[in-house]
């Protein structure tokens, strides 16, 4: 894994990401972390009110803002281990009240879900694309045309995405690793 980047590199990225991936980050911070902790990042950071608590889900927001939270949110709640987001991203799908949605989402498979890794990731961010090889029970991800691929933070939410994506689908994980080049990054993921 690369070092960090610093946090004019990151929030200089170009990109855009949905207000999707930034859902009620602040509320989630805040009942997460304690009162406050949504404000005490935001001024950290410096995004004064570039970001809403509740961004509208389908704007648009510059990529580097996720993955300036993200680290924040590593660095001051989870002893810097990004490792661990993995908790918190089950943790707020867990929240998901969709009975049906979850449902579905179990009964489609992984196989189903990361086929449709490349157009998810055109409606979430404005940069890059995605191809997907799915073999029997393990598929590869790449990842290329846009720089935030290779910032460590995003290589790491990536992975982190995946193994929560077993998780809630009930399967094991066997193997998620993740490599990247000078023009691409690759999420290789086995399950059972």
């Amino acid at each position: 894994m690369r070092p960090r980047w610093s946090l004019d590199d990151t929030l200089a990225l170009s990109g855009q990401c949905r207000g999707r991936v930034l859902r009620d980050w602040a509320e989630l911070l805040d009942r997460r972390f304690g009162s406050g902790s949504a404000a005490a990042l935001r001024e950290r950071l410096g995004l004064g009110d570039a970001l809403p608590d509740a961004p509208d889900l389908d704007a648009w927001y510059p990529v580097g803002f996720q993955l300036a939270i993200t680290e924040d949110v590593a660095i001051y709640h989870l002893d810097g281990d990004l490792n661990r987001l993995t908790e918190l991203l089950e943790n707020a799908g867990a929240r998901t009240r969709d009975k049906v949605v979850k449902w579905a989402a179990r009964r489609a498979g992984p196989k189903r879900i990361l086929a449709n890794a490349p157009r998810v990731h055109k409606a979430l961010y404005t940069p890059g694309q995605v191809t997907v090889d799915i073999q029997r029970r393990e598929a590869t991800l790449t990842y290329s045309g846009a720089a935030m691929i290779h910032h460590p933070t995003w290589q790491v939410m990536q992975l982190t995405g995946l193994r929560a994506m077993l998780r809630v689908l009930n399967k094991d994980l066997l193997a998620c690793e993740g490599r990247g080049t000078e023009t691409s990054f690759q999420a290789r993921i086995h399950w059972r």
